[in-house]
Order: C-alpha cells, then structure tokens, then sequence
C-alpha cells in the first residue's frame, strides 16, 4: 500500500518540518508540507504550487469570501490537486498543521487501525432541517442531498474516496467547502466512512516537537 502523510500550512512551522523528516525517516510513509504562501522560498521538502495551476480544484476552504480565509486557491485546495490530479496513493492522511500529533507511533498506529476505511473524520452529522446558516447559505440549492458534515482538521482518505472527488471535480469543474464536501461525497457513494473524535482532533498548539518513534 502506497501512502503519504501531508501537513497543510500558510508558513510551515519548524516542528512541522522536523517531525515530516521524522516520518520520512522511521516509517515507509511518503511525506509532504504544502505551503500555501509562495511570497518567499522555503526548503525542498515544502510543496509550493503555483495558484493558477489548482483550478479547478478550487473552493474548498472558501467561496467568494464566505470565511475569513480571502485566498482562493490555498493549501487546501493545493492539495486536494496535488493528490487527485499529479500523484497516485492509496491512502493519504491530511493534518492542518495546527493538529497535535505527539509521535510518529500516532501516525502509524492510526494508518494501522483505519487503513480499511474509505473516509476517517473527526465527526459525520447528516443535515436534517433547511436552514441556510453557515456555508449551507449556498450549498443547499447548489448540490443534490443528504448532505454530511463534520469539522475536519484532520482525516484519511483511501483511493476509493479520492475517485469520487475526482469524479466530481470532472462533473462540476469545482470543489465545494471540505468540512461538507468530503462527508457528502463518502456518504452519497455509500463508502466507508467513519468518525475517529479522538485522533482526529484539533488542539490549540503546534505539532509537538519531532521524535523518534
């Protein structure tokens, strides 16, 4: 099984950077950090896209300033390009690099207890009323439902699940908000999908320092 861990970053941070190379290191995983910011040069093992290669792989962290975040494409959209047009994995694992990870053994453990997953996120709401509140303001009567969601800061997605995206970024010419996107797409093409709340979630400080295993 070919797989790769990908750390998503405005500026990557230097724990970001040290516990990538850990991971290049001690595991067999392949290993990127996508940065989104391409005003200055940073090392060869950071990933810098230029934005106009992403359309149409693009809106999947905002559309036309519905969040704080003004750049369209960003390292989200980067990577959702990056693995479903340019690169062929069978699973990826995709951390904002703000996700505590204490060691690479929580990497490894975490590949080995969801490699037979199709979809892993943090939680997997399905969309019960029609209110138009959040990103449902234009999500609602552009795309077909049930609609699924969860707040996704980290998640695994095997080939099957990177099929559909592709599938659907060739139908649409778009991506749509990701915390919507990737539970709607897994749960409308009936994969696997689960919720992990625990591994998956979101801390306030930076990956810890890297270390050996």
């Amino acid at each position: 099984m070919k797989i790769a861990i990908v750390f998503l970053s405005y500026k990557p941070h230097q724990n970001t950077v040290l516990l990538a190379d850990t991971i290049r290191i001690f595991t067999d995983f392949d290993c990127y950090i996508i940065a989104d910011n391409n005003e200055e040069k940073y090392a060869n093992n950071v990933l810098q896209l230029e934005d106009d290669k992403c359309a149409p792989y693009i809106n999947s962290a905002t559309y036309k300033g519905i969040t704080s975040l003004q750049k369209n494409p960003n390292s989200w959209d980067k990577m959702f390009y990056f693995f479903l047009k340019e690169k062929d994995y069978d699973f990826v694992w995709v951390f904002e690099d703000d996700v505590f990870i204490p060691s690479v053994n929580a990497i490894t453990n975490l590949h080995s207890k969801y490699k037979d997953y199709d979809l892993v996120v943090p939680n997997n709401f399905k969309k019960t009323n029609n209110i138009k509140d959040w990103h449902w303001s234009y999500l609602l009567d552009k795309y077909e439902p049930p609609f699924y969601h969860s707040m996704v800061c980290a998640f695994g997605m095997s080939r099957k699940m990177m099929d559909c995206l592709r599938a659907f970024v060739d139908k649409n010419k778009t991506l749509y908000y990701h915390e919507v996107m990737l539970n709607t797409i897994g749960m409308q093409n009936n994969l696997k999908v689960i919720e992990d709340r625990k591994s998956t979630r979101l801390n306030s400080s930076h990956v810890s320092e890297s270390r050996m295993p």
